[in-house]
């Protein structure tokens, strides 16, 4: 499907709610466990420690487009475990079934695939990050049906590089259809260093800088997502190649209110489907590099373009033949029924 270029000057309202149809596309600018120590503990496939308690589980989860959907889940291991006072570190593949609260962290670190499913899950940190997967291949975090699930962040860092009440080194998914809300004291709210996939639940985000960060990529295809920060809300940092720093949105509900960008992407923003609500940001979208691609119609190939998308008055696309799109208030127009609607 091809998709004609958008002039960068093309602007969004501050108070917008964009609305795009499903055939049309849109870039905007844009072993077991033992435990470790007296205050840690360790969720392997057949043990928990002492302040944990496991039995088996048949948690179910919503695939997603990420490699996650690809995993046998059913072939791996399955624990459940009620969190305690102590960390809870979890070093083997599998699914693990967390429930109750604590102040203290879930730590995966494994070269296995982990999924986490938040059944009733109450973390507020006395120290670091909530969750922190050190590594793993892929890590799925499914919020269980019906559930309420509250992450928590400490306001200080041992190691400031962990900025996230959520970090993630590896591939991280999110779906189900429970709620999920996460507060980040210290910086951002959900961080991964590589590809971060929301297919559903309800995830809401306060974080003192950054809402939501994936290096490499965010893609965004269901789910009802809101995000109040001081910073950024949906923002990729890779700009080392054009497959990498791109935010991709296929459906899904996104409510933004931002100190910052509302969504900056590294590279490309694509916008093929659902319901984005910019409630107040600095700047709406943003390419952060020269080389970021705006596109709005499957028309005829993108190009690249300089100019950040910028947030400054309520308008609607026009004909994708039009060559320049205005900003002005007064220059409204119906767009086509392949084109993106901007309403105020």
């Amino acid at each position: 499907m091809k998709r004609q270029p958008i002039n960068p000057l093309w602007a969004l309202s501050a108070a917008t709610a964009l609305v795009l149809g499903g055939c049309g596309a849109s870039e905007l600018d844009t072993a077991n466990g033992s435990l470790q120590s007296s205050s840690a503990e360790t969720a392997g496939v057949a043990s928990a420690t002492s302040d944990s308690e496991a039995s088996g589980t048949d948690a179910t989860a919503d695939s997603s487009e990420s490699e996650a959907e690809d995993i046998d889940w059913t072939a791996l291991p399955e624990q459940t475990t009620t969190l305690g006072s102590g960390v809870l570190t979890i070093t083997e593949g599998g699914t693990y079934t967390l429930t109750g609260g604590s102040t203290a962290q879930v730590i995966v670190s494994t070269e296995d695939d982990v999924r986490l499913v938040l059944d009733g899950v109450h973390i507020i940190s006395a120290e670091g990050a909530a969750i922190v997967v050190e590594q793993a291949d892929n890590v799925e975090i499914v919020l269980a049906d019906g559930s309420e699930n509250v992450l928590e962040d400490a306001a200080d860092r041992s190691d400031p590089e962990i900025d996230g009440t959520i970090y993630s080194t590896a591939d991280l998914t999110f779906s189900g259809s429970g709620t999920l809300e996460v507060t980040a004291n210290y910086e951002d709210g959900i961080v991964t260093k590589d590809d971060l996939v929301i297919s559903a639940g309800v995830i809401t985000v306060n974080a003192a800088d950054e809402g939501i960060r994936g290096r490499d990529s965010i893609t965004v295809t269901g789910g009802e997502i809101s995000i109040s920060a001081g910073g950024d809300g949906l923002k990729t940092t890779n700009a080392e190649s054009l497959d990498k720093g791109i935010i991709h949105i296929t459906g899904g509900t996104i409510t933004l209110d931002v100190g910052d960008d509302a969504i900056k992407a590294a590279t490309t923003i694509t916008i093929d489907d659902g319901t984005i609500d910019i409630l107040d940001s600095l700047e709406g979208s943003r390419r952060s590099t020269s080389r970021s691609t705006v596109v709005t119609s499957p028309s005829t190939p993108p190009t690249t373009a300089s100019m950040p998308l910028l947030v400054t008055s309520p308008v609607r696309s026009t004909s994708p033949s039009t060559a320049e799109r205005s900003t002005s208030r007064s220059a409204a127009a119906t767009p086509t029924p392949s084109m993106p609607t901007v309403r105020s």
